[in-house]
């Protein structure tokens, strides 16, 4: 013959006092460690934002001091572009600027405050360079890493990869041939690999010969 289990004793008053003691000191030490780690969290947040904001008063600083010093007019900007649906800026901005003697290829797209995009616009116009516009998609195959160069005769060339090149729309080619003569070549592992293309591999020589 089948018997039913002995039913659970209840517990005492004592013992679920203790225990709703226990849960509630549970619940506060929780409590406690959320709200301290939310406040380093926010700390953390505040100091890299203080850090980036004296970075970036510090670089605007020498930029000036330069521009000072060698008589340049100082044109500041944040260009920005498409990194997993954010907006994040461009670690180098000949990727997305070529200035040449008469004109400069930009991409005006990757400045995102209307108002530094117009000082770009100006700075470069007044400066009396002729503006080719290129894409943010013809940006990321380098069509803003360009450079232009001249031979012995002093006669120039635009440089800049075969990537780069096959980007460009025929009107853009025509209007950079009008110019110079380009030279492109392929340099895909660079790309691929390096992050940058023609113009990161080459650097302008302004001294006199000797």
């Amino acid at each position: 013959q089948a018997t039913s289990a002995p039913a659970a004793a209840a517990p005492s008053p004592k013992q679920t006092a203790k225990q709703a003691k226990e849960e509630l000191r549970a619940k506060k030490a929780a409590e406690a460690k959320a709200k301290k780690e939310a406040a380093a969290q926010a700390k953390k947040e505040k100091e890299g934002a203080a850090a980036k904001a004296k970075k970036d008063a510090a670089d605007k600083a020498a930029a000036a001091q330069f521009c000072e010093q060698f008589e340049y007019t100082l044109c500041s900007f944040s260009a920005l572009q498409s990194v997993e649906d954010e907006r994040k800026p461009i670690y180098h901005t000949n990727v997305m600027m070529c200035v040449a003697d008469k004109y400069a290829v930009i991409c005006l797209d990757t400045l995102d405050n209307l108002d530094e995009r117009m000082d770009v616009i100006s700075a470069l116009e007044d400066s009396g360079k002729e503006i080719i516009e290129i894409s943010e998609e013809q940006k990321e195959h380098f069509a803003g890493n360009m450079l232009q160069v001249m031979n012995e005769d002093g006669k120039p060339y635009l440089v800049m990869s075969t990537s780069a090149h096959q980007s460009l729309e025929e009107e853009q080619i025509t209007k950079l041939e009008s110019f110079n003569p380009i030279i492109h070549s392929e340099i895909d592992t660079i790309e691929l690999c390096g992050g940058g293309s023609a113009r990161c591999m080459m650097a302008e020589v302004f001294l006199p010969k000797i």
